[in-house]
């Protein structure tokens, strides 16, 4: 796109303003190249990857990503050089469902670099969230043989808005806590009459720690951040499986729910977990992993001004640019290529350039991520 500005997008000057306008009523939208290349010269020769870590912060704190795939090559492929760091691991479920020529062109880009994984395995995604936990864990069964000190779990619409610095420096905040929101799971999404004690589901591998007591069902997003000290305790004392089982029972919504049960119970003692405490009192609890304007969404933190929405999701364009830069979250969603090409291309563009080109006197402001509840609940927990 050589005649887009995307600085001119970013700003809110009325001069810059009618320029907007011009994309927003001719929106460019992106189709599929079928002839596109992927052998790694051709993939090395329309962009950047990165061959060593930018700082030594970073290379010190090696980050796993986990991204279930099923469209969209090309812009797969642009969001990964702008997020692509050597130190960091990278791994791709396919959903069974997609086209053949995007699985091939998907392991032809898994074959040109040694942290990136394309799975053999496939699973079948369905839209009511059936099988997305099971090929999450699938990920992170393999991303086990590797280092890293979080995890990401994505979805194939999900868009960067934070450097991989930045992400170290949240992370790091963290301090151990799993960036997992916590609300109580609606009735179309488990079944609340079942047995959910311990004893029932079978949960821990030391049979003498599955008491009777019960779990509360609770969701959150899909999108979370997962420390590796959870991800470890989830595979190596928790019968997961039954617990998946159990859930995917209903009929709707079921991938909501796997990880913000585990994670908000106290009696699963999660390492960087939160609590059942602030739910028995009707408070919920916000993540930042992700950002999502649900139709439904009265006072949005940041409005959907395309007022687009697709499956009750806010489909983001050029004139949502200046104010997703103002959100603390990491990744956002959705942006689509086939609806404002100009708008994705953009974001990507400021990710990259508050990579490699960051303001002169740039300061990361933590303070945000360090007041999230659940960061200042697994600090007291921890004494610090």
């Amino acid at each position: 796109m050589k005649d887009l500005n995307c600085q001119l997008l970013f700003s809110l000057s009325d001069e810059r303003s009618r320029y907007r306008e011009n994309f927003i009523e001719n929106r460019v939208v992106y189709e599929n190249d079928p002839s596109l290349k992927t052998d790694c010269d051709s993939i090395r020769s329309r962009g950047y990857f990165q061959e060593r870590a930018l700082t030594s912060e970073e290379e010190d704190f090696p980050i796993a990503f986990a991204k279930i795939v099923y469209k969209e090559y090309y812009l797969l492929e642009s969001q990964l050089r702008v997020e692509y760091a050597p130190q960091n691991f990278y791994c791709y479920l396919i959903d069974s469902k997609a086209d053949e020529l995007f699985k091939k062109q998907l392991r032809n880009l898994g074959k040109c670099f040694d942290n990136i994984f394309v799975l053999d395995e496939e699973v079948d995604i369905k839209n009511d969230g059936h099988n997305m936990t099971i090929a999450h864990l699938t990920c992170l069964k393999h991303l086990r043989s590797h280092s890293w000190k979080y995890v990401v779990l994505l979805q194939n619409d999900d868009m960067r808005l934070r450097t991989n610095a930045e992400m170290v420096q949240i992370f790091k905040t963290f301090n151990g806590t799993n960036d997992i929101s916590a609300s109580n799971a609606g009735y179309h999404t488990y079944h609340p009459e079942a047995n959910w004690t311990l004893a029932a589901i079978d949960l821990f591998k030391d049979k003498k720690l599955n008491t009777l007591q019960s779990l509360r069902v609770m969701k959150s997003m899909v999108e979370i951040s997962i420390s590796r000290a959870a991800v470890d305790y989830v595979f190596d004392e928790l019968n997961f499986h039954s617990l998946i089982r159990k859930l995917e029972l209903k009929e709707f919504g079921v991938d909501e729910t796997f990880w913000a049960t585990l994670n908000t119970n106290d009696i699963v003692n999660l390492p960087g977990g939160f609590t059942t405490k602030f739910i028995e009192q009707k408070i919920r609890n916000y993540m930042v992993t992700r950002y999502t304007v649900w139709q439904m969404n009265k006072k949005p933190y940041v409005p959907c001004l395309t007022n687009y929405f697709r499956n009750f999701i806010c489909i983001f364009g050029v004139e949502d640019l200046p104010n997703l830069t103002t959100l603390h979250s990491m990744y956002i969603n959705k942006l689509l290529p086939e609806f404002d090409f100009a708008a994705t291309t953009c974001l990507l563009e400021h990710v990259y350039n508050n990579t490699y080109f960051p303001a002169e006197n740039y300061s990361f402001n933590v303070e945000p991520y360090a007041q999230l509840r659940h960061v200042k609940l697994h600090n007291e927990k921890m004494n610090v």
